[in-house]
């Protein structure tokens, strides 16, 4: 009898199946952290975190949902939960979101990564996922990204100085600031999002190295401007301890980690800096990013990744895995860094799998599996897992033959005659006070532009001379390409960036190609014909 009345109780308080038995019914992430409502978001102790006042070990990792094809949003994010961790995070790339200054794309425009845009989808399929989410707003997010993430365009201007408290990259950051705060707002934790944190720029202690000093002040205008905005949940800053000390911190704010040696030493050293915090490393490293010529394919053993993590988590540390899952760093958005022993520039390639626990291709992994099994045993609380997404199905598309091929002697003779035809098309060159009605008027003014072109170029301005005024817009492909060079000839590591800090050389040595795209993309030469004859 007594065994029969515990056989009804297991079955009222446990879920059974003939394949696994027994097995405690378990609450949901969210069901977890907001049973009774919810009070407040992620706060700190020192010795760990509270997500609506109960404990919480963050495992998280990153997956950036501008690398991923919103296709595989749900997918790569399900893969992620399955493993245990509780969190994704990601960067938001301004340049993306701001590719022409005062144009904004959230996932609704007509630029080539729109449909990669809309984040609030991501991060509502990761909420629906069961996953919390980390967000890095920038504005430097260096990622192995174009520029860091910084837009081309801030860089027209001969008095911006970026990642400083320089009041005409404040004034830009800030009106970028304006249009996404409020949205990432309504996503967070207490207001019944995932968003449990926010970082504050990336590592900005790199630029106090030296024996130069970083300028908080330019930290304080992103915090105050997240406080303007009501972005109430936890704020925190990353830097490498041993290098960075308290360079990029700011007074209040949680001082976060990233590092590739010696987790214990500089887990040490991150707890003197801020003795009443807990420890989170933010970016933990399982693999690392490939360069052009490169010997091979970077790879980290599993049982590497795994010391590392262990490591972490041992010393009572929240973690990040940078990356999870890499994808793909799409068109001409790789960036670069300097090499160490010569003054010559590394290019990224596209590939960002990172030799991550998903592959780029969204295969699983050894490392995959021995993380998750890992991760398990330092979780604060056992919660209800899903299963694991099968892989995509993979496919061969056959043999391609080629039919012709484009010289670069070509391709620049191209953009030339493409540019031409570009300044000529635009109905209101509003800023020339006319319109250019026909093909004399067009030569005419092409030519001039023509003429300056050497002098206008000088020192990265786009357009000086009064007849070309109205063709300074680089993404609108309206300058030559040569312009390219000038324009990105001004990015010195010495001027903007800390030597190891990526740099803005995708438009320095693909500038032509780039242009190209850009050129073939928006110029329709009979727009061109259409308007000069008549036409609207």
């Amino acid at each position: 009898m007594f065994r029969v009345v515990n056989f009804i109780l297991a079955v009222i308080f446990c879920q059974w199946s003939p394949v696994n038995g027994f097995k405690a019914t378990l609450p949901t992430l969210y069901e977890h952290y907001t049973q009774g409502g919810i009070s407040s978001g992620l706060t700190t102790y020192p010795e760990g975190f509270l997500l609506n006042g109960k404990n919480i070990t963050i495992v998280s990792g990153a997956i950036h949902y501008f690398r991923v094809h919103p296709e595989y949003w749900r997918a790569r994010l399900r893969q992620l939960r399955a493993a245990g961790f509780v969190a994704v995070e990601t960067y938001i790339p301004w340049n993306l979101h701001e590719p022409r200054s005062g144009e904004y794309d959230f996932g609704e425009g007509d630029n080539d990564f729109s449909l990669f845009l809309d984040f609030v989808k991501y991060l509502k399929v990761a909420q629906e996922e069961d996953l919390l989410a980390i967000v890095r707003p920038g504005p430097w997010i260096a990622a192995e990204w174009e520029n860091g993430g910084l837009p081309s365009w801030l860089l027209r201007d001969p008095n911006l100085r970026p990642r400083h408290s320089n009041r005409p990259f404040i004034y830009y950051m800030n009106r970028f600031y304006d249009k996404v705060f409020p949205i990432l707002r309504r996503l967070q934790f207490t207001e019944g999002g995932p968003i449990i944190a926010f970082q504050i720029e990336n590592e900005y202690g790199l630029v106090g190295k030296g024996g130069s000093h970083p300028d908080t002040a330019y930290l304080q205008e992103i915090y105050q401007e997240m406080v303007k905005h009501n972005l109430t949940a936890l704020k925190f800053t990353m830097d490498a301890p041993f290098n960075s000390y308290k360079n990029g911190s700011l007074p209040g704010v949680l001082m976060t980690a990233n590092f590739q040696t010696d987790p214990v030493g500089q887990l040490k050293e991150l707890k003197k800096l801020q003795p009443d915090q807990p420890l989170w490393v933010i970016e933990s490293y399982p693999g690392w990013f490939d360069s052009w010529f490169d010997s091979q394919h970077y790879t980290m053993s599993t049982q590497a990744s795994i010391d590392m993590t262990r490591a972490i988590l041992e010393m009572s540390s929240s973690i990040n895995l940078y990356m999870f899952h890499g994808g793909t760093t799409f068109g001409f958005m790789n960036g670069a860094i300097p090499n160490a022993h010569t003054p010559t520039i590394k290019f990224h390639v596209n590939s960002y799998d990172y030799d991550a626990p998903v592959t780029e291709a969204g295969d699983y992994t050894q490392k995959y599996n021995a993380t998750a099994e890992l991760v398990k045993q330092f979780l604060a609380v056992d919660t209800k897992l899903p299963q694991r997404p099968p892989e995509s199905v993979k496919q061969a598309y056959g043999t391609v033959s080629y039919t012709g091929q484009l010289t670069v002697s070509q391709l620049i003779d191209q953009v030339r005659h493409l540019a031409t035809m570009a300044v000529c098309r635009s109905p209101a060159r509003t800023e020339c006070g006319r319109r250019t009605w026909s093909p004399w008027s067009c030569w005419t003014s092409t030519a001039a532009a023509a003429r300056a072109t050497a002098s206008s170029c000088t020192g990265g301005r786009v357009w000086r001379s009064p007849a070309a005024r109205c063709s300074r817009s680089l993404d609108t492909c309206t300058t030559w390409p040569w312009c390219w060079w000038t324009e990105s000839a001004r990015l010195r590591p010495s001027r903007v960036f800390d030597k190891s800090a990526s740099l803005d050389v995708g438009s320095w040595a693909m500038g032509v190609l780039h242009w190209t795209q850009r050129a073939v993309a928006r110029t329709k030469p009979w727009t061109y014909w259409w308007r000069t004859w008549g036409g609207g």
